[in-house]
């Protein structure tokens, strides 16, 4: 059986693997992004979707169950909560040495003073199109949500026509562009942005999109850090 990919934060170990998806995901992006420095800015934060190396073969299908979402002080999520059931035991970081850990995507996001902003959602290409992008999509939405953000932006390709619909997808709208936005190639961006996250209408369909993605692709396990681990990271 295929183990589904997990979400934690960044450590300091998954640099190197992280470095090693944005090139290949963002060849033409200069400077690099300082991963390592960022694990030390309150005001950054990075959750990688990883898999133990034994379970890291390739799935040739993935396996629908119930979704699963579990803060790391083993509280269940703010917003998946209200429609789990049969709630399994927390994946705790520890449950598989470090060595052996597959990390397979990441994304990015950076805190404002109210508002959370995702900087990069990248995957393995061999790990594409397996639903890990959407997983890290749901993870930046629960962590914004953990921060109390107020709303969640992002800039896209204006010609990622299949990012726009999946960001669409859960609630993001189109509210502007910026000229010349990718240094690579001149490319303009299309800016995205979240209705009010605490807003009923977006947690209705927060609820309703993940619970969607469980049934489809299996479920969500998501690591965050406490309130008190993040105090120790400032």
């Amino acid at each position: 059986m295929q183990v589904n990919p997990a979400l934690r934060p960044l450590r300091p170990e998954n640099v190197p693997q992280v470095q090693e998806i944005e090139r290949e995901a963002f060849p033409g992006l200069w400077p690099p992004t300082s991963f390592r420095r960022e694990l030390g800015d309150q005001k950054a934060a990075h959750l990688v979707a990883w898999l133990p190396r034994q379970d890291a073969t390739h799935p040739d299908q993935q396996v629908s169950a119930e979704p699963e979402v579990r803060l790391a002080d083993g509280r269940v999520g703010p917003i998946i909560w209200r429609f789990v059931s049969g709630v399994r035991g927390l994946l705790s970081s520890g449950q598989a040495p470090e060595t052996e850990d597959l990390v397979v995507g990441f994304v990015g996001l950076w805190f404002g003073v109210d508002e959370a902003h995702i900087t990069a959602i990248a995957v393995r290409e061999r790990w594409r199109g397996l639903g890990i992008g959407e997983l890290l999509l749901i993870g930046a939405i629960e962590l914004a949500l953990a921060r109390r953000a107020k709303v969640l932006t992002l800039e896209v390709r204006a010609s990622n026509h299949v990012a726009q619909s999946l960001y669409a997808k859960y609630g993001f709208k189109n509210v502007g562009g910026r000229k010349g936005y990718y240094n690579d190639n001149g490319e303009d961006a299309v800016i995205m942005t979240t209705e009010p996250l605490a807003s009923p209408a977006f947690t209705e369909l927060f609820q309703r999109q993940v619970k969607t993605y469980g049934q489809r692709r299996g479920r969500v396990v998501l690591e965050l850090p406490s309130p008190a681990q993040e105090a120790t990271q400032a």
